[in-house]
């Protein structure tokens, strides 16, 4: 039996913009693996077309410049784009992202930690 309702799991994709949102939503951790969610959504026929997908970006380049811009780390950045803060792919791209954009990024520290001097 599933552990999720078909209401359970569409109230949390209302709006979801990722499946980490969704692991929020229902009480589990933002980088729970989420491959049990969507084949629960498919096999009740739900519609996941707002979640971002691997190949998909959930943020644009004027919220990743913004988070970058607040963040004292790349978890941080994560977490303020609605990802885990251990999420390493994510991380990664986000990474490239802004090298793309040509952002500052000397202020971000692997740890959390505000860079020393």
């Amino acid at each position: 039996m599933p552990r999720y309702t078909k209401e359970e799991l569409a109230a949390a994709l209302v709006g979801a913009r990722s499946w980490s949102d969704v692991n929020t939503r229902l009480g589990r951790a933002p980088d729970a693996r989420s491959k049990v969610l969507r084949d629960l959504a498919t096999q009740y026929e739900l519609d996941t077309s707002g979640i971002a997908t691997a190949s998909t970006r959930s943020y644009t380049d004027d919220e990743l410049t913004a988070a970058v811009e607040a963040a004292r780390s790349w978890g941080d950045v994560a977490e303020q784009l609605g990802k885990s803060r251990h999420a390493g792919a994510s991380i990664q791209a986000m990474r490239r992202g802004a090298a793309r954009l040509g952002l500052d990024v000397s202020h971000l520290d692997r740890n959390g930690r505000a860079p020393s001097r």
